[in-house]
């Protein structure tokens, strides 16, 4: 019988980008993959980067190139590198670190799994992965890397603000609104996990429904009104 490939996440970065990583653990697992929490046992490691200010950008490349001299020293079969870096820099990664296996842009994971699923068995992919900016629906499964206390719900997608000093709107796209049945079913089955304690996370959290024609006030009474013993934290 064949060992599934074992693989391990490397999360940097925000909250918003910690759900990313969540998502991604999810649809890893979902494809078969042992998802490990230690580096040492995985044979692919996928970086989920930052690249927000400039030393996010300096521990994202310092991480790939620990990454890289591992699989030099065959301690690791593939290096997988995604996120907020790959979205922003896009292939002009690519020259600069030729040994990475395969560079994924912001997705919702099934697609990525499906490719380090097959570089876990030593199958070629290729190596770049783009991804159409994420619309407002519901995350899906995700494996909670918090506590059990505790979990974010992000409840929009990116920014329309065009702040000379922030990146954002470059990485995560315009400012797109979580419906709210998909936000009250994702709230629910948090707290039936046991999580008590929600934390709204967004790129704008106050943006949240002016495209869909509702309010963050009535978002937060609906969510509070939900069954069990759970509060709510706006981030």
């Amino acid at each position: 019988m064949v060992r599934p490939s074992v693989v391990s996440l490397v999360h940097l970065g925000c909250a918003r980008n910690l759900v990313d990583s969540e998502v991604v653990l999810a649809r890893l697992a979902e494809r078969g993959l042992v998802v490990s929490g230690d580096e040492r046992e995985a044979d692919v490691v996928v970086l989920n980067t930052c690249s927000f200010i400039g030393p996010a950008r300096e521990e994202s490349e310092q991480q790939i190139r620990r990454l890289v001299r591992r699989k030099k020293k065959r301690e690791l079969r593939a290096v997988v590198v995604a996120g907020c870096l790959v979205s922003r820099y896009q292939h002009t990664l690519e020259k600069r670190f030729p040994d990475v296996d395969l560079w994924a842009e912001i997705s919702d994971g099934v697609e990525l799994a499906t490719r380090v699923a097959a570089l876990g068995r030593g199958e070629g992919v290729p190596r770049y992965l783009a991804a159409e900016r994420p619309g407002a629906e519901r995350e899906g499964a995700r494996l909670l890397a918090t506590p059990g206390s505790y979990a974010y719900l992000r409840i929009s997608h990116g920014c329309d603000h065009t702040c000379s000093f922030c990146a954002i709107p470059a990485i995560r796209g315009p400012h797109r609104s979580k419906r709210p049945e998909a936000l009250e079913q994702e709230a629910r089955e948090l707290v039936e996990q046991g999580v008590r304690e929600l934390v709204l996370v967004a790129e704008d959290l106050t943006a949240w429904g002016r495209d869909i024609g509702a309010e963050l006030p009535a978002l937060v009474e609906r969510l509070a009104e939900l069954p069990g013993e759970h509060k709510l934290r706006l981030m």
